[in-house]
């Protein structure tokens, strides 16, 4: 068996080509697969690539690019690539499309890369305070009819007026519901594309979005959460001309921060 690191993601198959999978319905994003679903999928094809390639154990993934080219759905294959191994990294890209063709639906490259001996210490991006532990926050109903079926795989935790739509930038506490032999790095990729784009709701109603690009840094890629909460916002930096540029970020129960991604988002209203 081939380990995808989420629950209920799937069971991927080896083939000459690289990995197949079905989209799970219980992460679908509308037409689509979730875009943190689709993602790790393409990790899952590296770490099978790097194993299959006798690369031996990977370092820990530091860093992906994730272009998000068309809907994912359906049969999908994984195609996987070593670009280079050096001494303190390896680079491995992916690319997922219908199984036997040509046609591409994403393109991920990740960076996997061993921790250096530095004297630079830099850390000025803090959670933000105060904010109440999950147990005191008001759980996140999702309705039944919600066309982004991936939602209930998640609790999520209202945090007051950081929850409330209609601004730049908004914040959950989030925990897999299920995280039966969760992957760390897996989960963190899942979190940190849960949160709605800031612009969808910037002028009252939700406006259809559509990521196209996501970038994402993983701070701590190995640490598991103690007990599955994670503290997520995203901002809107920029948006104008149907382009919105938004930044997310993932902390710890204790304040630690995670994970920071970039994405390029288009809105369509």
């Amino acid at each position: 068996m081939i380990p995808f690191g989420l629950a209920g993601a799937g069971e991927p198959v080896a083939t000459d080509r690289g990995l197949e999978v079905d989209v799970p319905d219980g992460w679908r994003q509308g037409r689509t697969a979730h875009g943190g679903w689709s993602a790790i999928f393409a990790l899952a094809s590296a770490r099978w690539l790097a194993r299959n390639e006798g690369l031996g154990q990977l370092p820990p993934l530091r860093s992906a690019t994730v272009n998000l080219i068309g809907p994912i759905t359906g049969r999908v294959e994984a195609r996987p690539r070593l670009l280079r191994r050096g001494r303190n990294a390896v680079w491995i890209a992916a690319e997922l499309g219908p199984p036997g063709g040509s046609d591409v639906w994403l393109t991920a490259t990740f960076v996997f890369m061993n921790a250096l001996a530095s004297t630079l210490a830099i850390s000025s991006h803090p959670a933000p305070a105060p904010v109440p532990p999950p147990e005191e926050c008001p759980v996140r109903i999702v309705p039944d009819d919600a066309p982004a079926v991936f939602l209930r795989r998640f609790e999520s935790r209202l945090i007051g007026a950081m929850s409330d739509y209609g601004q730049s930038s908004h914040a959950r506490w989030l925990r897999l519901l299920d995280r039966t032999d969760v992957d760390p790095e897996a989960e963190l990729l899942a979190m940190a594309d849960w949160l709605l784009p800031g612009a969808a709701n910037l002028n009252g109603r939700l406006l259809p979005v559509s990521s196209m690009t996501w970038h994402i840094n993983l701070i701590r890629p190995a640490t598991a959460s103690s007990d599955g909460w994670w503290l997520a916002r995203v901002r809107a930096l920029h948006a104008a001309e149907g382009i919105s540029t938004e930044q997310s970020s993932v902390w710890d129960r204790d304040g630690n921060l995670a994970a920071i991604a970039h994405q390029a988002v288009a809105v369509f209203g």
